[in-house]
């Protein structure tokens, strides 16, 4: 049986230089052409107790194998042992893209593949789009990953080559490299086989298994690449990726986000209170997608949407909660920008470009909600925790 694509990281170093491993070493698509600076952005390198390679498809959420973070059946929750995802950097030297934690992993039930949810967004690259149309034989897909090569036992730099379906059987593909002896290595466990049209790009299956012919120190005759297909998980990634309700708490206090109760209140006045155990609707918010960065937020309690003032040359106007508009309206809508070193976000008005702001609280027990300037420095009221 093809072996498993995903790579152990610091167990596999140790063990190997320790004389104790002695299976092959694996590569990432060897006989593949190195990736340009800024090409194929979506894709993630996985680091952890195994290195794999995954796929961005939704603003905060991963596709990759389920092997890549242990045995089956992968339990869903948070992985067992820390793992982070490096998304946006072709060139890992370099400081392009992101890297994220990974905080909770939802695995399909039928096939070797699972979700791998990030601590916060990536707002500047484009998710890939899933393949709506099952593969066929003769198809041409380019494979991805950030494995060994034939070379090089850690390569630094994402690796891609162009593979014919050859066969499909249920959930899985298998394909033949176009040109040469190129094959998936160790290290490219749920990298991206992409359906390409153009300028048209989608995601149809993930690198699963091969036998690791041409992989740096390999010895193996036998060839063949088997892929995990995807186009047939649209429902469950929209499902499993569709914005949830929760608390959004203050950096500066540790104070929830609360629209006031209605009691028939046309605009609810929204301030910063104590957060509540078990978190109670009017401390629940769903951050709606709009657009790639920017984000419609509905409360829980009253349907309604958090909304900035029309400023009228108010420097600090009010936040409040409104009837969401249909069209959107800038002042409904907010731009997320993400800091990765601290966990936190600002949220930016898209009407006033002024951030959503807590008061300093000097005491009070329930701050008031305002949209400010945005500060340049690390000020802790203008940051929000997404939980």
């Amino acid at each position: 049986m093809p072996r498993s694509l995903r790579k152990a990281g610091a167990v596999l170093a140790a063990l190997t230089a320790a004389g104790l491993l002695t299976a092959p070493a694996a590569d990432a698509i060897t006989g593949g052409t190195p990736a340009a600076d800024g090409t194929y952005a979506f894709t993630a390198q996985i680091s952890g107790a195994h290195g794999c390679t995954g796929a961005l498809v939704a603003p905060q959420w991963v596709l990759t194998a389920a092997a890549c973070f242990g045995p089956a059946p992968l339990p869903a929750g948070p992985p067992a042992t820390p793992y982070t995802a490096t998304v946006g950097r072709a060139d890992l030297t370099g400081t392009a893209g992101h890297t994220v934690k990974i905080t909770t992993l939802v695995p399909a039930t039928d096939r070797d593949a699972v979700l791998a949810k990030l601590a916060l967004p990536i707002v500047d690259i484009d998710p890939v789009p899933l393949a709506t149309r099952a593969p066929a034989a003769g198809d041409v897909l380019r494979l991805g990953g950030y494995g060994r090569t034939a070379d090089k036992w850690v390569p630094d730099r994402l690796s891609t080559a162009s593979f014919t379906v050859s066969g499909i059987n249920g959930s899985t593909l298998a394909v033949t490299a176009v040109t040469g002896d190129a094959t998936t290595c160790m290290g490219d466990a749920g990298g991206p086989a992409l359906r390409e049209n153009g300028t048209q790009v989608e995601l149809a299956a993930i690198n699963a298994r091969s036998w690791q012919h041409g992989c740096y120190a390999s010895t193996e005759t036998r060839q063949g690449t088997t892929e995990t297909r995807v186009d047939d998980l649209g429902a469950w990634v929209s499902q499993v990726t569709a914005p949830v309700a929760a608390s959004i708490v203050g950096k500066a206090s540790g104070q929830c986000l609360d629209q006031a109760w209605t009691d028939g209140q046309e605009h609810p006045t929204v301030n910063a209170w104590q957060c509540w155990t078990p978190t109670s609707d009017n401390q629940k918010w769903t951050a709606v997608w709009t657009a790639r960065d920017t984000v419609q937020i509905v409360n829980s309690l009253s349907g309604k949407c958090l909304d900035q003032d029309y400023t009228g040359g108010q420097p600090h106007p009010t936040v409040n909660a409104w009837q969401c508009w249909t069209p959107l309206t800038g002042n409904q809508q907010w731009t997320v920008q993400p800091h990765y070193e601290d966990g936190t976000v600002t949220l930016v008005n898209k009407l006033s470009g002024q951030c959503l702001d807590q008061d300093y609280t000097n005491g009070q027990p329930h701050p008031a909600i305002n949209a400010w300037q945005c500060w340049t420095t690390n000020q802790a009221n203008q940051r929000w925790i997404l939980n």
